[in-house]
C-alpha cells in the first residue's frame, strides 16, 4: 500500500545537483567566445601590419 505522500515523490523530477557546474560552463563560454572576438576584431580591423602586430603585442 503506498500512501499520497509517496505517489507524489515518484511523480516528480528529479532535480539536478549540478546546477553550479553548468553556471561554470556558461560562464567559461562566454569568456572564451568574448576573447574570440576580441581576437578577430583585432586581426580583421583595417589597420597596416605593423599597427596590428603592435596591437597584439600589446594585448
Amino acid at each position: 500500500m503506498t500512501t499520497k505522500k509517496n505517489e507524489n515523490e515518484a511523480n516528480q523530477p528529479k532535480k539536478s545537483k549540478k546546477s553550479g557546474g553548468t553556471a561554470l560552463k556558461v560562464a567559461g563560454g562566454v569568456l572564451a567566445g568574448a576573447a574570440a572576438g576580441a581576437l578577430t576584431a583585432v586581426l580583421l580591423a583595417p589597420d597596416s601590419g605593423k599597427n596590428t602586430r603592435k596591437k597584439i603585442a600589446d594585448i
